[in-house]
């Protein structure tokens, strides 16, 4: 039969021969086999496979908009609010409904999670619910909290998304800030 050999391993070049006796006794007694019995010894190096970075499951910035959970959010500035998705790999798309009725497609390019709020269509009011629905998941509400002015301390800026009900952006926050002093 075939036997593997498989794994790491440690190599000095020094020049000097490093042999573990066990092992090579165990090759020497395969290799040695008599008889009908054939065996053949090999050695394949090869690259390891890549190690599979795990998607997103929020966004990276606290101001952008989770589109697959929906809730309530903060929004610092209408005219740059940025609607995010956790699937980047292939083209995405969605219609966002706003509570007068307009309505506005939005299209996402595979690779990219971000895209700009369609305000022209869809004006981003204080106060206001939308619904958006894609066809890889149920409807969500966003609601959007307009903020008159942005605190610039970030225990001002969680007491403001506290006080205004952005749960889903306080846990953002939060896990940003322990993820950098982490040292992540």
């Amino acid at each position: 039969g075939t036997r593997v050999l498989a794994g790491p391993g440690t190599f000095t070049l020094n020049g000097a021969v490093n042999r573990d006796g066990g092992g090579a006794t165990a090759l020497a007694s395969m290799m040695a086999r008599g008889g009908g019995a054939r065996t053949r010894t090999g050695a394949v190096r090869g690259a390891t496979a890549a190690p599979v970075v795990a998607a997103p499951t929020a966004p990276e910035n606290v101001w952008h908009i989770d589109v697959s959970k929906g809730g309530t959010y903060c929004v610092a500035d209408p005219a740059a609010l940025v609607l995010w998705r956790p699937d980047k790999t292939l083209d995405g798309t969605g219609t966002l409904l706003s509570q007068d009725g307009s309505t506005a497609d939005v299209s996402w390019r595979a690779g990219n999670p971000l895209k700009v709020w369609p305000s022209a269509t869809v004006p981003v009011v204080d106060g206001q619910t939308y619904t958006f629905s894609s066809p890889v998941g149920g409807p969500v509400k966003i609601r959007t909290m307009v903020l008159a002015t942005v605190p610039t301390d970030e225990v001002e800026i969680a007491g403001t998304m506290a006080e205004k009900g952005c749960t889903a952006q306080l846990d953002l926050l939060a896990n940003l800030a322990s993820a950098t002093q982490a040292g992540g």
